[in-house]
């Protein structure tokens, strides 16, 4: 490509308003300072929940146990996140703070790689744009303040659409970028294959349409576009024979609320639209040179990602359902490219308050969710209750959680004597035994309130009785 062709990178619409090469380096920082504070501040505080005691519980031990807990299907379905928490926790310990940590540093690392993005594709402002509205996505707070693998799939989903753009602009590498973080996201989570699909499919698109007057050539470019995605393509095939068995015999346990339909409506709502809304603004006002492929390119990415968990649910045995906002957290990339790239084209004045209206938004349902509170996000205060039950508890007693697979948060705060259950699935606790503590993370059973002889005693949404 000529210099006049790479002339849009730094000449954007809107770029005679773009900040200059310093003041662009003061608001990086600020930008980056102001996710550490969100990340770092009181990230501690809230009691670890469910998912992530299963993570400290699969990082823990032996190699070997740790293999055992991922072949199961644990660590939401990937090879990635568990190890690298077990070399983590080995270096940097098991506090609450620890095992998060790793999760906002990852965080930093996707504002980096969007940022980057957007400013390849559009310039400064846009950059701007886009990491600070990447930054205050309700879902990148979250995931990136709990020691769960999630942030790691919307890192290794950013760093596929930096390939992507790389490939527009026919960088060296690209391929080889496109080829690692599609088998990164695959490897992390198995839904990641979709977000490989997305990408592959965008690549190929581009890849043709380079050289759509001549038919033949653009057959080829598109199958040479696609050979960066093979590696991915065979992890999943074999992750998926692998694990088979598995999955289904842990089908029955597996729960989401509300149907597939409602589901997908809630998903395309919160996550589909913006793409949508962001892409018809880019349509309508970006460069004539890139508009078309860079609409076509997001929306494409996005396509898999939001049909994949729907389609998986029709073809699932026993009527299971794959929809979720977790699944379908890489939508926030293409949604906050389009949207950021969208606000980057209002004046400055509409810009900042736009922003700083989604930004208390933002802050306020983390705040109603217990991001930053003592409470887990269930509004359950487990480490107190556990404090507690160690105080209270006597000699011979024993401890059992309702639901049974909630062993996991009390083992985390070593809860003296707790049962766990001999087989996923196993209604095997007997609470209604004398000398038993139950810990109820949800309503407690009548007839479990009605033999207690102690308690109830309430820790947020958690409740604790023993029967005596």
């Amino acid at each position: 490509m000529t210099s006049a062709d790479h002339a849009w990178i730094s000449t954007a619409p809107g770029a005679d308003a773009a900040p200059s090469d310093a003041r662009y380096r003061l608001l990086l920082c600020v930008l980056f300072a102001t996710a550490a504070v969100i990340g770092l501040w009181r990230l501690g505080t809230p009691s670890l929940w469910l998912d992530e005691a299963v993570s400290w519980f699969n990082s823990g031990g032996a190699w070997q146990h740790l293999a055992e807990r991922v072949l199961a299907t644990d660590d939401i379905g990937g090879l990635v996140y568990a190890p690298l928490l077990k070399l983590w926790m080995a270096v940097a310990g098991q506090s609450e703070f620890a095992l998060r940590l790793p999760s906002v540093c990852a965080m930093l690392a996707l504002l980096a790689v969007m940022v980057r993005t957007a400013r390849l594709i559009w310039g400064r402002r846009a950059a701007l744009a886009v990491g600070t509205i990447t930054l205050l996505h309700p879902s990148v707070i979250s995931s990136s303040r709990e020691a769960r693998g999630y942030i790691l799939v919307l890192l290794f989903s950013a760093v596929c659409l930096l390939g992507l753009a790389w490939q527009y602009l026919e960088r060296r590498r690209a391929g080889l970028l496109l080829g690692l973080a599609s088998l990164a996201v695959t490897a992390t989570q198995m839904f990641g294959i979709f977000v490989a699909a997305g990408i592959a499919a965008a690549a190929a698109t581009l890849a043709w349409q380079r050289a759509s007057d001549r038919p033949t050539e653009a057959l080829a470019a598109a199958a040479r576009a696609l050979l960066p995605f093979v590696p991915a393509v065979l992890f999943a095939v074999w992750w998926r024979l692998t694990t088979s068995p598995v999955v289904q015999a842990r089908m029955a346990e597996f729960w989401t609320g509300g149907s597939v339909a409602l589901n997908s409506l809630v998903v395309f709502t919160l996550m589909v639209l913006p793409v949508l809304a962001g892409g018809l603004v880019i349509l309508a006002t970006d460069d004539p040179t890139r508009r078309r492929a860079v609409a076509a390119a997001l929306v494409i990415v996005a396509t898999p990602v939001f049909c994949g968990p729907i389609l998986a649910s029709r073809l699932a045995a026993g009527g299971y359902g794959f929809v979720t906002i977790r699944y379908a957290l890489p939508l926030v990339l293409p949604g906050t490219l389009a949207c950021g790239y969208a606000v980057s084209r209002l004046r400055a004045r509409l810009s900042i308050l736009l922003v700083a209206v989604a930004g208390c938004a933002s802050l306020w349902h983390a705040a109603s969710n217990n991001v930053y509170a003592s409470a887990s996000r269930a509004g359950q205060e487990i480490r107190t209750g556990a404090a507690f039950i160690g105080s209270e508890i006597r000699p011979g007693e024993q401890v059992v959680a309702a639901p049974v697979w909630e062993w996991f948060s009390l083992e985390y705060y070593r809860v003296p004597n707790v049962r766990r259950p001999r087989a996923p699935g196993l209604a095997d606790l007997d609470a209604a035994a004398t000398g038993t503590w139950t810990a109820c993370f949800r309503p407690c059973p009548p007839a479990t309130l009605r033999e207690a002889t102690g308690g109830p005693w309430r820790f947020g949404t958690l409740t604790i009785v023993v029967k005596r």
